[in-house]
């Protein structure tokens, strides 16, 4: 899911289809699709709501165009808690002002569903969060014609040693996509990822890497020295 919400802002600002997997199937969407979906909050500003949120993942798509248009924070949640890390079921909510400050901010909520929605629980639980929710979008998705995805760029939001990322990549290529690319908001810089890539004939990079974090963040320089000595050697189990 955290792949979908800088992909489907950068095919907003670029206006182009956003394509991705989800159980196995391949949706496409044209920006015409997702424009239709926004298009009734035109006349909504900044001065009316504090945030816009979405069920996922299909709903991330419209919901994150909206929020770059009237330049307003993103939060989406899930059907079900997330499997792995810290498990969370709504993304983007924690640590925002409005939530933290005890204020109740306002948001738009859309629900973009294929089959059966779960948006009316989803709205609920926000709103337990502290969250009122002004306005509710309820669609479901149209029909997209699968075509042939031509040039493509891959985008992920983690990148560690690429297995997932390439086995997505292969699956985009039988598809028709053309991904000589592969672009993510973070990587750790292994060396083996990088070969991995290579052979792949895919070039990958990152707007932030392992290094460029460490030297940014506030651990201590012990924790510092652990964190070198297990990205030297990544497949530690354990490193602290």
């Amino acid at each position: 899911m955290g792949g979908l919400v800088p992909g489907a802002s950068l095919a907003g600002e670029l206006n182009k289809p956003f394509a991705f997997f989800y159980h196995r199937d391949l949706y496409r969407f044209t920006p015409g699709a997702v424009e239709k979906v926004i298009s009734g909050y035109a006349q909504y500003s900044k001065k009316n709501f504090d945030l816009v949120i979405s069920t996922a993942p299909f709903g991330i798509l419209p919901g994150v165009h909206l929020a770059d248009k009237l330049n307003l924070p993103f939060a989406y949640v899930r059907r079900e808690k997330k499997m792995h890390g810290t498990q969370n079921k709504i993304e983007g909510l924690h640590g925002l002002p409005a939530v933290e400050s005890g204020q109740k901010p306002k948001a738009i909520f859309i629900d973009w569903y294929e089959g059966k929605s779960y948006g009316a629980k989803a709205v609920q639980e926000v709103e337990e969060y502290g969250v009122e929710v002004m306005e509710y979008k309820d669609l479901e998705i149209p029909l997209q014609g699968k075509g042939k995805l031509g040039r493509t760029l891959h985008l992920e939001d983690v990148v560690s040693f690429g297995g997932g990322s390439l086995r997505d990549i292969h699956k985009e290529r039988i598809y028709g996509a053309t991904i000589e690319h592969c672009l993510a908001v973070f990587t750790y810089g292994f060396a083996e990822t990088l070969g991995r890539f290579s052979q792949e004939d895919c070039s990958l990079s990152s707007l932030l890497q392992f290094q460029e974090v460490l030297a940014l963040s506030s651990w201590t320089g012990e924790e510092k020295e652990k964190l070198k000595v297990w990205h030297e050697k990544p497949k530690l189990k354990k490193w602290i």
